[in-house]
């Protein structure tokens, strides 16, 4: 005996019961009975099996419905009619037919093909019900946007006065044909001549003119109370119109247009000149109120005039029409005035300074110039300017980042051998892993000497000095940036400067910028040799 999968619950509804594992599962037809009455069916026929149709009866609506019982059990509805599932034969074939589609079948289903006649064209199709019931089915031919046939587009050029010359490619592909009227050949679009252009570019222009063209008589009126005398007929609207100006005498060519007055250009050039020339008196007195003098006549608004200013005794050549503009005559007082606009309170400037730790030496001067200050932590002197410090910047001694100038350096010298190249720098006593020696070494160079410097001040002192005297020497920079990115500026043709060159003006410059005693102090040492013990303590490796 098998057990039913559906039982009564608490609440009296039939509930599903499963059998043992491993045996085919199987409903009670009194359980699947007492299902379908629950959903409002009442069954006419034994229980056929849960995915076959059941015959039954819809106790609401008292119609003959055949639901699945495993639909039934999901919580389907069991009527199709009061689900709004179904649709009449006859409802269907009067949507179609009120739609201009006369059904050829009968109805086949809302998402199936309906083979029907469209009767305004009497075209053959077949829409979906579906479709045709949400207004977007219907005729495929007669829609917007719908295939065009051959046929059909050619009987259209035809009768837009356009004989074919070429089979039909598409509606806005260029279609060679042959105007009828005039007979030339043109490539219109069919899309084009849907939309109401013309086929034919010489007939469109023609109509145009000719609903442009105005009376030949008014037209001979409208140039003599313009002052030109037509020499030959009226041409048409917006054609060249030969005519005499009776003020200048000259032959000219207007065009007659509705929405403008015909003239002659040379005369309305002049006339407005004449309107825009200022008296010579007036613009002397107006450049003399802005201080400048004018050394040369007036010549016009547009031409440089030669003025001196007499505020900076420069001289300066601004137009007439800048200064009605509004511009200053000299460029260099408006600059002043400009820098003078934007002038920091030097009280502000001093507040800034002390807030970050400066006691300035010498007066405020400009936000980028280098302001002589003492930093109250270290008490050095230093120059960094109002914008440094206000991004961020502190005392140049002070920073624990870079090259630090207030602790003991060295001036070294590098040599590349395969470049012929040569290059002074400084860096740290104290070497570092990743030193400007080391980075220099991965681009080829090698250390030929370095000497022991006390601050990092006179390392920087000693290397811009040389590096002056050399380039006053006709010594440009020897490398590129590609070949020596970081540091390329300091490089030398090793030809023209040796490496024992670069030793020589180190010596004479550290003795001058040293004090005496420490030129006693000085060790060259080169990458290999033996040195004392203070000048091994800086070397390279």
């Amino acid at each position: 005996m098998t057990m039913p999968l559906f039982d009564l619950d608490a609440a009296g509804a039939p509930g599903p019961l499963v059998t043992r594992p491993g045996r085919r599962r199987t409903v009670d037809p009194q359980a699947a009975a007492a299902v379908m009455r629950a959903a409002g069916l009442e069954p006419l026929e034994p229980y056929p099996g849960s995915s076959n149709p059941w015959r039954c009866t819809h106790t609401r609506c008292l119609r003959e419905v055949t639901p699945r019982y495993s639909n039934i059990a999901q919580g389907q509805k069991g009527c199709v009619h009061c689900a709004g599932r179904y649709t009449d034969p006859q409802a269907a074939e009067e949507i179609m037919r009120g739609a201009g589609l006369e059904p050829l079948e009968p109805y086949p289903g809302t998402s199936k093909p309906w083979r029907c006649r469209h009767v305004p064209c009497g075209r053959e199709v077949a829409p979906w019900y579906s479709n045709v019931r949400t207004g977007h089915g219907g005729c495929l031919f007669c829609r917007n946007g719908a295939p065009v046939t051959a046929e059909d587009a050619e009987h259209e050029m035809r009768e837009a006065g356009m004989e074919p010359l070429e089979p039909f490619h598409g509606l806005d592909t260029k279609w060679r044909s042959r105007c009828l009227t005039c007979g030339t050949v043109g490539e219109p679009r069919l899309n084009s001549i849907r939309h109401g252009q013309g086929g034919c570019r010489p007939c469109g222009r023609r109509k145009a003119n000719a609903s442009l063209r105005g009376d030949a008589h008014e037209a001979i009126a409208r140039m003599r109370e313009a002052g030109l005398e037509p020499l030959v007929p009226y041409p048409g609207t917006g054609e060249p119109y030969k005519a005499r100006c009776t003020s200048c005498d000259a032959t000219v060519y207007p065009r007659l247009q509705k929405a403008r007055t015909p003239a002659c250009r040379s005369c309305v050039n002049k006339a407005r000149g004449k309107a825009q020339r200022h008296d010579a008196t007036e613009a002397e007195a107006k450049m003399r109120a802005l201080g400048l003098e004018p050394q040369e006549p007036y010549q016009g608004i547009k031409y440089p005039w030669h003025c001196v200013c007499t505020g900076c005794g420069r001289t300066t050549s601004p137009t007439y029409g800048s200064i009605l503009a509004g511009q200053f005559g000299c460029r260099r007082c408006a600059d002043l005035r400009s820098a003078v606009a934007r002038r920091e309170d030097p009280h502000k400037a001093t507040a800034s300074m002390r807030e970050a730790g400066f006691e300035p030496l010498d007066p405020y001067q400009t936000s980028m110039t280098p302001w002589r200050c003492r930093h109250t932590v270290c008490g050095r002197e230093s120059r960094p300017t109002l914008a440094k410090v206000r991004s961020g910047r502190g005392c140049r001694y002070c920073a624990r980042h870079g090259f630090q100038r207030g602790e003991p350096a060295r001036v070294y010298v590098v040599v590349h051998r395969k470049l012929s190249a040569v290059k002074i720098g400084v860096a740290a006593a104290e070497q570092r892993n990743n030193d400007r020696i080391t980075q220099h070494r991965r681009y080829g160079f090698e250390l030929h000497s370095q000497y022991p410097v006390t601050t990092g001040d006179d390392a920087l002192a000693i290397e811009q000095a040389i590096i002056r005297r050399l380039r006053a020497d006709g010594n440009d920079p020897y490398l590129t940036i590609q070949q020596l990115p970081n540091g390329w500026t300091e490089t030398f043709d090793a030809a023209r400067v040796s490496p024992e060159c670069l030793d020589a003006l180190i010596q004479t410059e550290r003795e001058r910028v040293q004090q005496p005693d420490a030129a006693m102090d000085s060790v060259r040492v080169k990458e290999g040799t033996h040195a004392p013990a203070s000048a091994r303590s800086v070397s390279a490796d």
